[in-house]
């Protein structure tokens, strides 16, 4: 091959070279343009924003214990809760996930029929050196129940007298229109798995049963 023939093969494929990367990186451009276009809109038609929510000061706002005894039931309610939560909420109200939730209730706020049970249930409950009871949310998946209801599976830690147990708390929602959101539900738990002594009455000879009910109403507000 002579030196002027090497030279237009050469140049000829730097030429081909040239367009293709050229008509590539053109490609991309158009590719990722629209991509990022169509991410876009659809974020925009969905609406969905972040929103940080905390425990009304309401009355309704409440969390109930209840049990048994060999003579009659036991229930004991608190007020006065605290706690926060992340949400994503779309823009007609919609709840689609729960990132974040907690609450705080001071053991001391629960109060029952029988006052001397109220104290031996503090003692039980080693108030003196854990005043709280909390939950903190580690995951939850949030279901569709039409009507701006929702079934949300809450999974998260609960700690009870100084002991923590993962439960999953299945709670039912609902979301009003000025976005005020309402979990309720109830879930067993055994005193035995806190280390909680079961609260008695006559010095000990009638004793609550192990099993009790966590039953809870909480009313989120932005």
């Amino acid at each position: 091959m002579t030196h002027n023939a090497f030279l237009k093969v050469t140049f000829g494929l730097l030429f081909i070279l040239t367009s293709l990367a050229t008509g590539s990186s053109a490609d991309g451009r158009r590719s990722i343009s629209q991509t990022t276009i169509t991410v876009h809109q659809d974020a925009s038609s969905k609406g969905i924003k972040e929103a940080i929510y905390r425990l009304s000061g309401s009355k309704n706002v409440c969390i109930r214990l209840s049990g048994t005894t060999p003579i009659h039931d036991w229930t004991m309610c608190a007020i006065g809760l605290s706690g926060e939560a992340r949400m994503l909420v779309t823009d007609d109200e919609g709840l689609t996930e729960v990132r974040a939730l907690d609450f705080t209730l001071p053991v001391c706020n629960l109060k029952g029929e029988v006052k001397a049970m109220d104290n031996d249930a503090y003692t039980a409950l080693k108030c003196d050196r854990y005043k709280n009871i909390t939950f903190k949310l580690i995951s939850a998946t949030v279901e569709p129940k039409g009507q701006n209801a929702y079934s949300v599976s809450a999974m998260g830690n609960l700690t009870v007298a100084g002991v923590t147990r993962t439960v999953t708390l299945r709670m039912r929602s609902h979301m009003d229109a000025d976005g005020t959101i309402t979990f309720t539900g109830a879930e067993k738990l055994r005193m035995s798995d806190y280390n909680v002594e079961r609260p008695s009455l006559l010095f000990g000879a009638i004793k609550a049963g192990d099993v009790m009910t966590l039953s809870y109403s909480l009313i989120f507000i932005k």
